[in-house]
């Protein structure tokens, strides 16, 4: 394998296996720069064809999250891992496993522009509630080099039950977090 470290070029062999794991981003980079996967993607670079494989870089999986917040009116919330406290669930009973999920914590789940326009209190605390999404994107190259960046296309919400299912799951979390603020 050939790689640049500190500004230099270098090359490494194996004498077994080498295992590529990059996530979800950059592994299918780094193989379609080593012209591993549809063809006609690295070619458009340069990059010789390896291996055919023409699912590298499709079926992008990324979940939607949104953070519904509460102003706190006792004490704060605990600081845990939201590990420690997670609910899933189903909006559709027909479904094999859950595709929603939810998990506490203190402070305001926003974005850097809602915290400057709406200001959430300090004594604020958040239901982050995320989704396991149908719809699919994809990764795609830019150029044949490392250092050039990649093109990712989430489509999220391209599915249209996707955003059906969002609403069910944020009305489920305003529910939870309703009751959980009416309490002492």
């Amino acid at each position: 394998m050939e790689f640049e470290y500190r500004g230099d070029y270098r090359r490494a062999e194996a004498t077994l296996e080498v295992v590529v794991s990059l996530g979800a981003i950059q592994t299918p980079k780094l193989l379609m720069q080593s012209g591993v996967g549809d063809q006609a993607e690295p070619v458009r670079f340069g990059i010789p064809s390896a291996q055919h494989l023409p699912g590298v870089g499709r079926n992008l999986h990324d979940h939607v999250a949104l953070g519904c917040v509460w102003e706190g009116t006792g004490k704060p919330i605990p600081s845990a891992p939201r590990s420690q406290a997670v609910s899933f669930w189903k909006t559709d009973p027909a479904l094999e496993a859950p595709n929603f999920f939810t998990y506490a914590r203190g402070g305001a789940a926003v974005t850097p522009e809602n915290q400057a326009e709406f200001r959430p209190p300090a004594s604020s605390w958040s239901l982050s509630t995320g989704m396991r999404p149908i719809s699919r994107g994809s990764v795609q190259l830019t150029g044949p080099h490392a250092s050039d960046p990649i093109t990712i296309q989430a489509n999220y919400l391209a599915d249209p039950r996707d955003l059906k299912d969002l609403m069910i799951g944020i009305g489920q979390a305003r529910e939870i977090g309703n009751a959980a603020a009416l309490k002492p």
